[in-house]
């Protein structure tokens, strides 16, 4: 009741009955809270609250008609009943109850339907998740395959008639001052050279060790027991590990030089423009 007042008065802005129905809210509160014995203390709470509001409006109110509206209070008992609030729309039951309308859980969703939704959302989760790593990685592969072939710098260049970018233009000035094409068949014969002569001298020694170690077999074979030097594979170890080693380099070393012939080769139109100056 007492919140209803205050309310109602507020609504119509009439200052005498907002006093008076104050004063009825607050009479009210009191009389609530001296027979609120046992109450819970959160309900208590919200009481003294409530009181404390309307305190303040009532005050507030009271010095507003005092200095401006200087309106007579009236008598509690000439005040307009109350109407009462509609807490809920009553519905009828047989309405609520009737089976022939709207199912009571027509808007669940059985638990089945639920677990296989969530699965399949999973699902669906990780194949965006696969496929957006699978085109990360391809990404990042053809940024990587671009780079090396100058790309798309070069076909931007011909395109547009423009100068080589810096990077490009500084490996073609690095071979131009190497003789250009015919400097680099230069080098790449030196590097057959330079394979040719470590073959022979790999060949040379294993044959060296080989002969070692036949002649380590023979005087053990001459002298027996009294031949008392270390077993030729002891004492040469290392070197034959150290010349597997280096065969093997060599051979990497090869490949390598064999592939970046044919691709001299497979190319040797293309580079010949870059004996042209500017390129």
């Amino acid at each position: 009741m007492a919140i209803l007042g205050l309310y109602r008065t507020k609504a119509k802005e009439e200052i005498a009955e907002e006093i008076a129905r104050l004063r009825i809210g607050t009479s009210a509160l009191v009389d609530a809270k001296k027979s609120a014995k046992g109450v819970a203390q959160p309900l208590l709470d919200v009481v003294n609250k409530l009181e404390t509001n309307m305190n303040h409006n009532l005050e507030k109110s009271v010095k507003e008609n005092d200095r401006i509206y200087l309106m007579r209070i009236p008598a509690a008992s000439s005040l307009a009943a109350l109407p009462a609030a509609s807490l809920v729309k009553p519905t009828p039951l047989g309405e609520v109850l009737d089976a022939s309308k709207e199912k009571f859980f027509s808007n669940l969703v059985p638990d089945s339907s639920t677990k296989a939704l969530s699965k399949y959302t999973d699902m669906v989760d990780n194949i965006i998740r696969t496929q957006l790593e699978k085109l990360q990685q391809g990404s990042e592969i053809t940024r990587v395959k671009l780079k090396e072939m100058d790309l798309p710098d070069s076909i931007l260049v011909l395109e547009d008639n423009l100068s080589l970018p810096l990077d490009l233009m500084e490996d073609v000035e690095a071979v131009q001052i190497s003789g250009g094409p015919s400097g680099l068949e230069t080098e790449i014969q030196q590097l057959r050279d330079l394979r040719r002569v470590n073959q022979e001298l790999l060949v040379q020694t294993e044959e060296l060790l080989q002969k070692e170690a036949n002649a380590d077999a023979q005087f053990r074979n001459q002298f027996g027991t009294r031949w008392t030097r270390p077993q030729s594979s002891t004492l040469t170890k290392n070197l034959q590990d150290r010349l597997n080693r280096f065969a093997a380099n060599l051979k990497q070393a090869a490949d390598s030089d064999s592939r970046i012939d044919r691709e001299v080769r497979g190319n040797g139109e293309l580079m010949a423009i870059l004996d042209s100056r500017p390129v």
